[in-house]
């Protein structure tokens, strides 16, 4: 039969209390067969999320990256998303899942449309990218990535591209959007 040590630490005067949770159904703690660090709700620091959408239309010129605006804020975990720049700038060290996609309104035949993850002001990933097949069709480019980011000064933003003259990013519910949340802090 295995036995259970507690040993105290030899410097240090916290008390470590085990308490039994107020429900009358019995529970089992089954410790991992391994050597490692329990994480506890404590040490577990919480991540941001955010979820924005863009609700008017925006014009863009063609053949030139843009900056899509977003007007809506769906929900920011820790207000990490700043509508007056459109940007989302973590502020957990970490690693985040970033989405993005965007709405293109009845671009030209074979008009290709782009779209794409900033990071602090550069490319960093161009996450999608569609083609139009008649001049009556939206075109939907959407995609996502993995970027890390340092948790005080990185920033990321959302920038389409079209090979036509000029277009619209459509706006509206469930068009035109921007989300990510923290995978793993660093």
């Amino acid at each position: 039969m295995s036995k259970v040590s507690i040993k105290g630490a030899d410097t240090g005067t916290g008390v470590f209390t085990i308490e039994s949770p107020a429900t009358n159904t019995d529970r089992t703690l089954t410790l991992p067969d391994e050597a490692g660090e329990i994480v506890t709700s404590a040490k577990y620091e919480q991540g941001g999320a955010f979820f924005v959408r863009k609700t008017s239309n925006q014009g863009i010129s063609g053949s030139t990256y843009t900056k899509v605006g977003f007007e809506t804020v769906i929900f920011d975990a820790l207000g990490e998303f700043d509508l007056s720049t459109d940007r989302f700038t973590p502020t957990v060290a970490g690693y985040y899942q970033l989405n993005t996609s965007v709405i293109i309104d009845a671009v030209a035949d074979n008009t290709f449309v782009r779209v794409s993850i900033y990071k602090n002001g550069s490319l960093f990933a161009t996450v999608g990218r569609d083609y139009g097949v008649s001049s009556t069709s939206d075109v939907c480019a959407s995609g996502s990535c993995t970027v890390e980011a340092n948790g005080t000064t990185d920033y990321f933003e959302v920038f389409v591209q079209t090979s036509d003259s000029a277009s619209t990013v459509i706006g509206g519910n469930n068009t035109t959007i921007f989300s990510g949340h923290l995978v793993r802090k660093a």
